[in-house]
């Protein structure tokens, strides 16, 4: 399964840095200053068992932690390294080279919104208080549980009062800020809601803290955005970025360096005890409870180690920041069994509060010398060669018997089995465990993911079907649009040797072959050339004749926009493009030495129509009716080409006065009952403003033959 691209680290960089040379971007670093810092990151990845090709938002966390613990200066080489990476996640989203769901992408960006400021560079709490915040990554809850536990949480409310006035007015005074939400000005509470919401990205505070103004997002909605469990994580992120800074900034202005550090560990883990209530307890019926207060001055005393004048001055402002975290609801204060005040997080909003002290303070609870990484590429587990028997049931009731290559693709997997159910294929789908967790699905279809389940989501045409599917009884869900239940895909038996392409195994079990996609896509050509890959695919449409190919490939070769077209591809000369048509056609013939059975049946559906009164323009052909005809029917050059790609092919129709709905919609029923009584499926609902999309169909033509 490989790409279109190769994954080198150095070619990436390059593509990189040439695009950035001429993107219209805000000023930032040279492009080869950034793509110097993208080469040593994409080092630093591999160093710790990642690939920055396809990033996340744990690699992207574990980079900002790593040059951090290397020493980098917090000022401009961090920021170098964050300009740098901002450029890229850029740099992947216009040139499509995301293969990830949306929410993973969005995930990465936030980590760059919240890294503007590097990690404390902590590293660790102690070994119990590390465990407690492994622990506590590791526990994720559902979107319900943390959306119900904020909506019962006073800094909820507060945000909604404050953004609703914010959304309708230009601006809020701090002052007024404070009367809204009912807390006194010049108290810590007031202090770090406000710096919270700015923490937040929902509002901007001016630099002397005095005055509130919407961002886009509140202007947009004219208020609070709806409650949401990523509202709620946004709010609780803010509080504790907060409460953090503002402990570290306190303790700044004495002279002893140690305090920022110490006050904030200590209120770091304080919170970590508020998130795991066997930190507090005693372990034993000798052993003493520990209390919040007890927590925070054990921390800071071995922090400040013979700095004990800053004992008191410490553990007060941290303890003051954690009560003003109790009255904003972050916090509950409960009484232990044996009389101990402490303070607990509500258990829905732990992980994220673990999460954005790891963020902040650089503590992950674990060796951290490598990346936590869930790569997109899985190949198959299974020896080179294998196959699979798959059975495919919908509504618990087997409906088709397939076997596979275990290296083919879930994506490739997906194309077989919409065609032995007869169903369309360029539909949106996406493979689901049995469980409903979704996992994989097609490139063109990732954008829509974007639910906090689905950062799990990845590219189905970079897994091998023997990676998850690799023995008997594995099973794994195939969800189609517009089919009201999943198919239930299991595997019936491996096989030794592999079918040379996919088959339907009938009842009494003949095998009938199935390809899983144009012959053309599988085509030999020069590695790396996607001039070459579209002119097979331009001969695939039978557009073009010999000639008419080649005046193709030179008007491409000569062409301004090359470069564009074709990234990273060294122009021919024209005597080199003329060569590559010969090399293309031979390629064709090879693979495709007659017309497939749909290509045939959509040429003897299409050429009735002019005996029906219809005009119809295929492939650069016309026929046309003996009379004025009723309308037409045509394919574009671009929906030929797509029809290789996608297996469906896209016809159009009208009536001879384009706004002439009712003649339009006659011409579509015409085309219809032509395209049914050829024994084609199609998709289409009667509506004269949409086109008629033949599918599945696999349109193989041989070249040079005539479609007449």
């Amino acid at each position: 399964m490989p790409r279109s691209l190769p994954q080198v680290p150095g070619l990436t960089v390059a593509r990189f840095e040439g695009w950035y040379a001429g993107a219209d971007l805000p000023e930032g670093p040279p492009p080869r200053v950034a793509g110097r810092v993208l080469g040593e990151l994409f080092a630093r990845a591999e160093r710790g068992g990642g690939d920055l090709h396809d990033p996340t938002a744990e690699l992207l966390r574990w980079l900002l932690r790593d040059v951090v613990r290397d020493g980098i200066d917090p000022g401009d080489d961090y920021d170098l390294v964050l300009m740098t990476l901002v450029r890229y996640l850029l740099f992947l989203r216009r040139t499509e080279r995301w293969r990830r769901s949306e929410r993973a992408v969005q995930d990465c960006w936030d980590v760059t919104t919240w890294g503007t400021q590097p990690p404390l560079g902590l590293g660790s709490l102690g070994p119990t208080v590390d465990e407690s915040v492994a622990t506590g990554l590791a526990a994720v809850p559902s979107a319900h549980d943390v959306l119900g536990a904020g909506a019962a949480r006073p800094f909820l409310g507060f945000l909604r009062a404050t953004l609703d006035v914010l959304g309708t007015g230009p601006s809020l005074p701090r002052s007024a800020a404070a009367r809204l939400v009912g807390l006194a000005d010049g108290t810590v509470a007031l202090r770090l809601w406000v710096d919270a919401l700015h923490e937040t990205g929902l509002v901007r505070v001016d630099g002397g803290g005095q005055v509130l103004e919407a961002r886009g997002e509140v202007r947009d909605a004219g208020g609070c955005p709806p409650p949401s469990a990523d509202l709620v994580d946004l709010v609780v992120m803010g509080l504790v970025r907060a409460a953090v800074d503002s402990a570290f900034g306190a303790a700044l202005r004495s002279d002893d360096q140690r305090r920022p550090l110490a006050a904030a560990a200590a209120l770091a883990v304080a919170l970590v005890a508020g998130c795991d209530e066997s930190y507090l307890l005693a372990e034993h019926e000798d052993d003493e409870e520990e209390s919040t207060a007890s927590v925070v001055t054990q921390m800071a005393q071995a922090m400040l180690g013979d700095d004990a004048a800053g004992l008191a001055p410490v553990t007060a402002e941290v303890m003051r920041t954690l009560d003003a975290l109790a009255s904003l609801g972050l916090l509950d204060d409960v009484v232990l069994e044996r009389g101990s005040h402490v303070l607990l997080v509500p258990e829905a909003l732990r992980h994220r509060v673990i999460r954005t002290l790891s963020d902040h303070l650089g503590v992950v609870g674990t060796d951290d010398t490598a990346v936590v990484w869930a790569p997109v590429d899985l190949p198959s587990t299974l020896p080179e060669g294998a196959g699979v028997e798959l059975t495919a049931a919908l509504g618990g009731v087997d409906v088709v018997r397939l076997r596979v290559g275990a290296a083919t693709s879930l994506g490739d997997l997906h194309r077989v089995v919409s065609f032995a159910l007869r169903r369309p294929v360029a539909r949106r789908h996406v493979y689901c465990h049995v469980d409903g967790v979704r996992r994989f699905t097609g490139t063109s279809w990732l954008r829509s993911f974007e639910e906090r389940d689905d950062a799990e989501v990845t590219d189905d045409g970079a897994v091998a079907v023997g990676a998850v599917l690799a023995e008997p009884g594995a099973e794994l869900d195939l969800v189609l649009d517009g089919t009201p239940v999943p198919v239930r895909l299991r595997v019936g038996a491996v096989l030794a040797t592999a079918p040379a392409t996919a088959v339907v195994v009938g009842p009494d079990g003949a095998e009938e072959p199935l390809a899983a996609r144009h012959a053309v896509l599988d085509a030999r050509l020069p590695p790396g050339s996607g001039l070459a890959r579209h002119l097979l695919v331009l001969a695939a449409t039978g557009r073009h004749d010999h000639a008419g190919l080649v005046g193709v490939a030179l008007d491409l070769v000569t062409a301004d926009d090359f470069g564009r077209r074709f990234p990273g591809e060294r122009r021919p000369t024209q005597g080199e493009a003329v060569a590559l048509v010969e090399e293309v056609v031979a390629e064709h013939r090879r693979l495709v030495p007659r017309a497939s059975p749909g290509a045939q049946a959509l040429l003897r559906a299409l050429t009735t129509l002019p005996g029906r009164g219809v005009a119809v323009f295929l492939a650069g052909h016309t026929w046309t009716p003996a009379s004025s005809p009723l309308g037409h029917v045509a394919t574009t050059a671009r929906e030929e080409a797509r029809a290789i790609l996608t297996d469906e092919v896209t016809l159009t129709y009208g009536g001879p006065d384009r706004s002439d709905d009712a003649a339009a919609e006659r011409v579509g029923r015409i085309l219809a009952e032509a395209l049914t009584e050829a024994g084609l499926d199609l998709d289409w609902d009667g509506d004269p403003r949409w086109p008629v999309v033949v599918t599945p169909l696999r349109w193989e033509w041989p070249f040079g033959v005539p479609l007449d």
